[in-house]
This record gives C-alpha cells, sequence and structure tokens, in this order.
C-alpha cells in the first residue's frame, strides 16, 4: 500500500520541466525509499536515459526532491557515460512554503512588459563549472535571437522534430486531460493560429510549404519574443553529463525563484537541441553549415569556449497574462510498487 506521503512527493516532484512536458519517468518502491527510472511513452523516443534533455529535465527533478524531502534524504549520482541513479525517502511532512513555491512555477510564452536592470540571479550561487549569465543588453539578445531565429528553421525543416512537436501538442480541453504534453492553450497563438498549426501538422504539406518558404516564417515568429525579450537568463558549461544534471538542478532553482519573484519565464532549448544534432552527424553539409553560424554565434555572445554549449536560454520579464499552464499526469500514472512490476 503505496501512503499518501509518498504520493503528494511524486506529485509535488514532478512539477518540474521536461521537454515538451514528456515527463519521462517512473518511481519505483523500494522498501523505504523509491527509486526514479527513465521511462518514454510514444511512438519515438528522441532522447532515450542519457540523452541531454533526460539529464536536463532529470537534474531538475533531483532539486524538487531535495527541496520536498531534504538532501540529507535525496541520492544522486551520474556517471562519465551518462547513466544517472536517483532514489529519495519522502519526508513526515511537505513544508507549505515549498510546495507553493513548486507548484508556482510555470511556463509563460506570451508577451511581456518593463526593463529588468537588475540581474536577478545574482542571489542564487553558481559554481566554476556552471555559467549563469543575465543578459539585458539590446544587440546581445538581438544576436541570440538570431541564433535562434537559425537553429528553429531547421527544426522546421526536421521531419523527426516536426513529428515530435505534432504528437506532444493537445489540441483540445479533453486531450489536455491526459496530464502530458503541450495543451495547445498554452501557445500563444493568433487568432486562426490553431488553424494554421492543425495544418502544418501533416509533414508531407509541411515539407511542401518549406519550398515556398514556411521554415523562415516560423523561425521569424519563434524567435521573435526573444528579439524583443527584456531580457536572457543563459544557463551553460562544457559538454559533460554530470555538469548537464548539474545544470538542470539550477535550472529549476533559478526559474522557481524567478516566478516566486513574480517574473515570468519561457525556456528556449532549440540551440543545444541543433548543437547535439550536429555533434552526431545528423545534418547534411548545407544544414551543417547553418548550424554551425548559429553555434558560433552564440558562443560569441556568451564568450564560451568551443567544449562548452549553452544548456538552455530563459526569456524573462514581467508577465501581461496569466497563462493556461499543462497539466501533469496523475502521481499514480508514475508508481511501480515493486521492482518485479518495472520488469
Amino acid at each position: 500500500m503505496i501512503s499518501e506521503i509518498a504520493k503528494r512527493t511524486i506529485d509535488l516532484a514532478v512539477t518540474t520541466p521536461s521537454a515538451d512536458n514528456s515527463q519521462p519517468w517512473r518511481f519505483v518502491n523500494v522498501g523505504d525509499r523509491w527509486e526514479v527510472v527513465y521511462h518514454h511513452a510514444g511512438s519515438k523516443d528522441l532522447f532515450g536515459p542519457t540523452g541531454h534533455a533526460t539529464l536536463l529535465s532529470t537534474g531538475a527533478l533531483s532539486y524538487n526532491l531535495e527541496q520536498i524531502c531534504g538532501s540529507n534524504n535525496t541520492s544522486a549520482s551520474i556517471d562519465t557515460a551518462g547513466n544517472w541513479r536517483l532514489s529519495f525517502a519522502p519526508p513526515d511532512r511537505i513544508n507549505e512554503a515549498t510546495e507553493s513555491a513548486l507548484r508556482q512555477r510555470h511556463t509563460n510564452r506570451h508577451p511581456f512588459i518593463g526593463s529588468i536592470n537588475n540581474s536577478p540571479i545574482e542571489p542564487i550561487g553558481a559554481d566554476n563549472q556552471i555559467r549563469l549569465q543575465f543578459i539585458s543588453e539590446p544587440t546581445s539578445i538581438r544576436k541570440l535571437a538570431e541564433a535562434i531565429k537559425i537553429c528553429s528553421e531547421l527544426r522546421f525543416k526536421n521531419e523527426e522534430l516536426h513529428k515530435w512537436l505534432f504528437s506532444s501538442l493537445r489540441w483540445s480541453p479533453s486531450e489536455a486531460e491526459t496530464g502530458d504534453g503541450l495543451d495547445l492553450r498554452t501557445l500563444h497563438l493568433p487568432p486562426g493560429g490553431k488553424a494554421f498549426m492543425k495544418f502544418i501538422s501533416s509533414w508531407p504539406r509541411m515539407s511542401a510549404l518549406n519550398l515556398l518558404g514556411i521554415s523562415k516564417a516560423m523561425a521569424l515568429i519563434d524567435s521573435l519574443p526573444v528579439r524583443n525579450a527584456p531580457a536572457l537568463i543563459v544557463i551553460s558549461s562544457k559538454q559533460e553529463p554530470a555538469l548537464t544534471w548539474q545544470a538542470g538542478h539550477k535550472l529549476a532553482e533559478i526559474w522557481t525563484n524567478l516566478n516566486q519573484a513574480g517574473l515570468a519565464v519561457h525556456p528556449y532549448y532549440v540551440i543545444t537541441d541543433i548543437a547535439n544534432r550536429l555533434q552526431r552527424g545528423e545534418f547534411d553539409e548545407t544544414a551543417a553549415g547553418f548550424a554551425k553560424k548559429a553555434l558560433a554565434l552564440s558562443r560569441n555572445v556568451l564568450n564560451l569556449e568551443a567544449d562548452e554549449l549553452p544548456h538552455i536560454v530563459l526569456r524573462i520579464g514581467y508577465p501581461t497574462t496569466r497563462p493556461e499552464r499543462s497539466k501533469r499526469k496523475s502521481a499514480d500514472s508514475f508508481i511501480i510498487e515493486s521492482q518485479l512490476d518495472s520488469l
């Protein structure tokens, strides 16, 4: 019999961010403790248990668990190949202030207002291996927006990524009740935007429209909020699995604190995604040239070394509206009561 406090712990822990709200975990009961294991749902697994997006989101999950259970009751390890282990013991009780802070963390894709003159990340402890950069200078913001635009166009030309995006969308309130994926209402779409998204959801149609330049238009739309952002926060480090995990841990801390301070947050992962695909040799010569241009531009703006990579870019500002929030799956759907049940 699973205790209510264990269910509440899991329910609160999975409020952490994950790629397109995929929530790629299961929780296995092992006596008094719980083990987190990777779980993929759907027809195509883009990231795998040791992929960058998985390590980033699971590092963020470890932050939530530490806040809920305490660092002494949470254990995490990761090797040089990216194989990780995360376990925890549920607390006797959950602190109300902690629960409120973690549940308030959310994505806001709407326009932001105002200016941010002082860095909101200064109170957050950094280390020598993870770079936290606050960017409010307009020229630097425009250059990063250009890098995002280039990478976004490459994404819109990629069949695999196109299918991933549209498979993750939840088109109606009833579909959104599944508790995973992206509720279309969370996107900042203009009038007619839903119908247009439905129109381009077919890859053969999107591929044909790309010949007319639709990918360029979509990339421009995708990058405009960054170009107009009051400020950005970028988390970077060398390309090592343990550092990706730490970056995810730092991401959850920063994001939670920003929302607590009344600032809205909109994450952009596209530069990192394109960099990883370039490294795996997934692009032809032309696409690889554009990817290298975008990475060179972003590294120049961020003053990164050749072996360093931005893990994520956060557009931040004061919100103009309270957004719809994608739901999470129920705690019961994550739970595996024993190791035998997971076989």
